[in-house]
């Protein structure tokens, strides 16, 4: 799917484990992971977690990037912020989603703080979207914050995720 992913390299028939899998799409941001898992998965599990969440996304062939506002993922991360706090397997979701390769955003901007994020780049025919959400914690308590931006050049800007996080961290201490 792209000359960035590590599960790509791997020769045709390659067997992965799920976990191997989620490590890749999260911390690897793999798409080709992420499609072997939602090929596994069927997006019936998607579907009926965004149902449950109250969230309208239905993954189809057409839609299976699940495109959202801001709000929208927040619902998730707030989701997340719990299934890694009470779940069996919220180490890996934890683990995968504060060491992820790409860190430019947010994790960059609050370098004391631990970050569990996950970033995504979708580009088009003449603009990008380029999106930053993640938990926040520190300080004794923890905050989801979710930036999305519409852009356009060949150079991808992060430097408003940045102030962003700094902006919102500044504001989350004075509550």
């Amino acid at each position: 799917n792209s000359q960035y992913e590590r599960v790509n390299d791997e020769p045709v028939g390659t067997m992965f484990t799920a976990e191997e899998l989620i490590r890749a799409a999260i911390a690897e941001s793999d798409n080709t992971a992420y499609k072997m898992l939602y090929h596994y998965i069927g997006y019936t599990d998607f579907n009926e977690y965004a149902k449950s969440l109250g969230l309208p996304q239905r993954m189809t062939d057409d839609n299976y990037w699940f495109r959202m506002t801001a709000r929208q993922t927040a619902s998730y991360f707030k989701d997340i912020y719990y299934f890694i706090d009470q779940h069996v397997n919220g180490t890996l979701m934890e683990e995968c989603m504060e060491n992820a390769e790409y860190r430019e955003m947010f994790s960059a901007a609050l370098p004391d703080k631990t970050v569990a994020e996950k970033y995504g780049y979708l580009p088009q025919a003449d603009f990008y979207t380029l999106g930053d959400a993640g938990i926040i914690y520190g300080d004794g308590s923890a905050y989801v914050l979710v930036v999305y931006v519409r852009g356009t050049g060949s150079e991808l800007n992060t430097e408003f995720f940045r102030d962003t996080a700094v902006l919102i961290d500044e504001l989350h201490g004075l509550l």
